[in-house]
């Protein structure tokens, strides 16, 4: 199926898995570096960790993913 807008691009390489991992790991983990792990959750019965990125130093917005393993 395809996927026509102006947002399409933005949302297809949002929900390419190695795109969207590739932007977390350039953030970094490190002090500072807006990225966090949460607390340890189930997504549809599957155990999954919650990472956390703001959008930016001094933004009020945050993204969250979901990793299961």
């Amino acid at each position: 199926m395809s996927a026509t807008g102006a947002d399409t691009k933005d949302i297809a390489g949002f929900c390419d898995l190695d795109s969207s991992l590739a932007e977390f790991k350039d953030a970094g983990s490190g002090a500072g570096s807006g990225v966090t792990r949460g607390a340890t959750t189930t997504v549809g019965g599957v155990p999954a960790v919650v990472v956390a990125e703001k959008d930016g130093k001094d933004s009020k917005d945050t993204y969250t993913m979901y990793v299961a393993w």
